[in-house]
């Protein structure tokens, strides 16, 4: 069985250097993890997203510090609780070029949610220390839930960083991934 690709405890401890007690992955992961994905169907979910363990009090800025590469931003992030995101590695096809609530529509309808700028941040440093891209694409960026100045944040990597955010100041989205809890 291919093991799915996935950022815990351990990578924490080895490419940020700091310590994270990992939980169990919850048996409800475990069992998704072989299910065929509903965005691409010809993949298993262990194929099409990525498993990251979101760690305990882990703002954007410590995000920043930890990594050095994120530019300092007057965005900020409520600190999190401990927890795994299953997120998918590629924006989901349908959702390019609709609008926020139309792309939330699909994604909840799977049983998803948009990631929030904390767990799309978190997810593309934490793939990109393993040498994976999540969104490859240089013009792939999820929609977060958050928003700055009335537009929703976006979160992807681009020539100028492994982790780009910017504000999205039109009105329809490029895409967005999805985040299973």
């Amino acid at each position: 069985m291919k093991e799915p690709l996935h950022f815990g405890a351990q990578e924490w401890k080895k490419h940020f250097g700091i310590e994270v007690t990992e939980p169990m992955i919850p048996s409800t992961i475990k069992e998704i993890l072989e299910n065929k994905c509903p965005f691409w169907p010809d993949k298993h979910i262990k194929e099409s997203h990525f498993l990251c363990l979101i760690p305990n009090d882990l703002t954007l800025q410590k995000l920043c510090e930890l990594t050095q590469c994120l530019s300092r931003s007057s965005l900020s992030t409520e600190t999190t609780d401990l927890h795994w995101i299953l997120i998918t590695r590629k924006i989901i096809p349908t959702t390019s070029e609709q609008s926020f609530s139309t792309v939330e529509k699909i994604v909840s309808e799977r049983g998803y949610k948009i990631p929030t700028l904390l767990e799309a941040a978190t997810a593309v440093l934490a793939a990109k220390s393993l040498q994976v891209a999540l969104f490859p694409s240089r013009e792939d960026f999820t929609a977060c839930q958050e928003k700055y100045n009335g537009t929703h944040v976006l979160v992807g990597y681009d020539s100028i960083a492994p982790c780009s955010i910017y504000v999205n100041n039109l009105g329809d989205i490029a895409g967005a991934a999805g985040v299973w809890y």
